[in-house]
C-alpha cells in the first residue's frame, strides 16, 4: 500500500520518497486470571489485546501454561481498537504455572493450581474406653484431623456408634491445616459398641450393671439334732454376674421371716461366701430363703426312748397282752393298726435292742402289725433316722378274751431257732403314721 508522496528539495536535486502505511500491529496488554485455583476446577483467563497499527487486521492468539497450549482464538481488530478475549480452562494438574500468549513476550501471569482439600482422621481418642454406667455413663470422643490438600476446605465429621450416625459437625480447615473436635456421648447400654469417625473406629466396653446371683446355700449339720443344739450354720455362696462393682444385701429368711441381713460389696464377675449362724425354735422341716434361693433342711430331736415306751395307745381297756422280744442289735418300733392300707397307728411301742416288753390291757380285735428297726430315733417324727428297715407281719395279730381267758401274742425279732412268723418289706411311705 502506497503512502503520501513527499518531495524534498535540496539544492537543485529533487528526491521523491514513497512511504508505505504501518498496517495492523497487535499487542497483548495483560493476562487476567486467578492467582490460584483447585485442580480440575474450571476457570477463565482474560487476555487484553490491542491493535496498535493504523489498519485493521486479524491475529491468532494461543494461550499457554508452562509451554503447553491451552487454547487458540483468532481476533480481528480495527486500527487502535482493543478487546478482551476469554479462554475457558480446566483440567490442569497441581503445580505452579506461568500463563503466556505465544509470540507475545513480556506479558505473563503466575498461577498456582492447588491440590483439592482432603480430610483425614489423624487420631480418635475415646475416654474412658471402659465405661461403668453406675459411676458415670459419659464418654468423651476427641477427633484430631487434617486437611492434606493445598486448598481450603470444609468437611462434615460424622460420629457413629456401631455404624449408626449419632452426631454430625461441620468443620473448615485451610490447606495443610489441622483441627480438633470433641464430642460427648451417654453410653448406658451394656455391651461392646464401636465408636467411629470416618474409617477410624475404637471399641468401647460398657460394663453390665451389678447383679447378685446366689450360687448355693449350704446348711450344716444337715439334718441338725435339736437335742444337741438349736443352731445351724448357713454358708451362702454368691456371685456378681454383672461387670460393675456392686453393693448388695443378703437377706436370710427362716420359715418366712427375715432373721439376718448383711451388706456385701463385690467386684464385677467376682464370687464370695458368707456364713450365718441361725437358731431354730423347734425340730421339724424348716424353709430357708436367701435372696430368693430356697432350701429345706430337717431338724431332728434324736432321743432314744426308754425300753417299753408306748408312744401311741388307742386300743387300751381290754385284758389281752402283746409281748415284744427284741433279740436284735438294733431297737425296734412296733405298730398295730386296723387291717387295710393307710390306717392310722392304734398302738406304738418302742423296745430297745436286746430287750423285751409286754403291753397289757389290749382290746380284743384283729390288728395289722408293722415294725421298723434302726438307730437314732427322732422323737419329733417318731421314726429312726439311720439304717431304718421297714416291714410287717403277713398275718394279723388277733386278740380274743372272755371273763376267764385272754390272748397273749409274742413277737420275736432276731430269733435263731425258727420260731418266727413270715414278714414282708414295707415302703417307708406306707408305714403307718402316728
Amino acid at each position: 500500500m502506497l503512502g503520501a508522496v513527499v518531495v524534498l528539495i535540496a539544492g537543485a536535486v529533487t528526491v521523491l520518497f514513497v512511504m508505505r502505511g504501518a498496517g495492523a500491529k497487535f499487542a497483548v496488554d495483560s493476562i487476567a486470571a486467578p492467582d490460584s485455583v483447585v485442580t480440575d476446577d474450571a476457570f477463565e483467563v482474560g487476555v487484553l489485546v490491542r491493535n496498535n497499527g493504523d489498519e485493521s487486521g486479524t491475529q491468532e492468539l494461543t494461550l499457554s501454561a508452562g509451554g503447553v497450549a491451552l487454547g487458540t482464538q483468532t481476533v480481528q481488530l480495527d486500527a487502535g481498537a482493543e478487546v478482551t478475549i476469554t479462554f475457558d480452562v480446566d483440567g490442569l494438574e497441581p503445580g505452579n504455572y506461568e500463563l503466556t500468549v505465544d509470540k507475545f513476550t513480556g506479558v505473563q501471569h503466575s498461577l498456582w493450581v492447588m491440590t483439592s482439600p482432603r480430610f483425614v482422621i489423624d487420631e480418635l481418642v475415646v475416654s474412658p474406653e471402659t465405661v461403668d454406667p453406675m459411676v458415670d455413663p459419659t464418654v468423651t470422643v476427641t477427633v484430631r484431623y487434617s486437611n492434606l490438600g493445598e486448598a481450603d476446605g470444609t468437611h462434615t465429621l460424622e460420629l457413629t456408634v456401631d455404624g449408626r450416625t449419632v452426631q454430625r459437625r461441620d468443620t473448615s480447615l485451610p490447606g495443610g491445616g489441622s483441627g480438633e473436635e470433641v464430642f460427648t456421648l451417654t453410653m448406658d447400654t451394656p455391651g461392646h459398641p464401636v465408636i467411629g469417625v470416618g474409617d477410624t473406629t475404637t471399641p468401647v466396653w460398657v460394663l453390665a450393671p451389678p447383679e447378685l446371683v446366689i450360687d448355693s446355700v449350704g446348711i450344716t449339720p444337715s439334718p441338725a439334732n435339736f437335742a444337741i443344739s438349736h443352731d445351724v450354720t448357713v454358708l451362702v455362696a454368691f456371685s456378681n454376674v454383672g461387670e460393675s462393682e456392686g453393693a448388695f444385701t443378703l437377706d436370710v429368711m427362716l420359715d418366712g421371716q427375715v432373721v439376718q441381713s448383711r451388706g456385701v460389696t463385690l467386684a464385677g464377675g467376682a464370687s464370695s461366701e458368707e456364713q450365718f449362724i441361725l437358731t431354730v425354735a423347734n425340730p421339724g422341716l424348716h424353709g430357708l430363703n436367701v435372696n430368693g434361693s430356697e432350701a429345706l433342711f430337717d431338724v431332728y430331736q434324736i432321743e432314744r426312748p426308754s425300753n417299753g415306751t408306748i408312744l401311741v395307745n388307742e386300743i387300751g381297756g381290754g385284758s389281752n397282752r402283746l409281748t415284744i422280744d427284741n433279740q436284735r442289735d438294733e431297737d425296734v418300733y412296733v405298730v398295730l393298726t386296723a387291717p387295710g392300707e393307710g390306717q392310722p397307728t392304734l398302738l406304738g411301742v418302742y423296745v430297745q435292742a436286746g430287750s423285751s416288753y409286754t403291753v397289757r390291757n389290749i382290746r380284743e380285735g384283729a390288728y395289722a402289725t408293722y415294725f421298723v428297726h434302726g438307730t437314732d430315733w427322732c422323737s419329733f417324727y417318731h421314726r429312726f433316722t439311720v439304717n431304718a428297715d421297714y416291714g410287717m407281719f403277713d398275718e394279723d395279730s388277733s386278740f380274743e378274751s372272755s371273763s376267764s381267758t385272754y390272748t397273749i401274742i409274742t413277737l420275736t425279732f432276731g430269733a435263731t431257732d425258727g420260731a418266727w412268723s413270715p414278714t414282708s418289706s414295707v415302703d417307708p411311705d406306707e408305714f403307718p403314721t402316728a
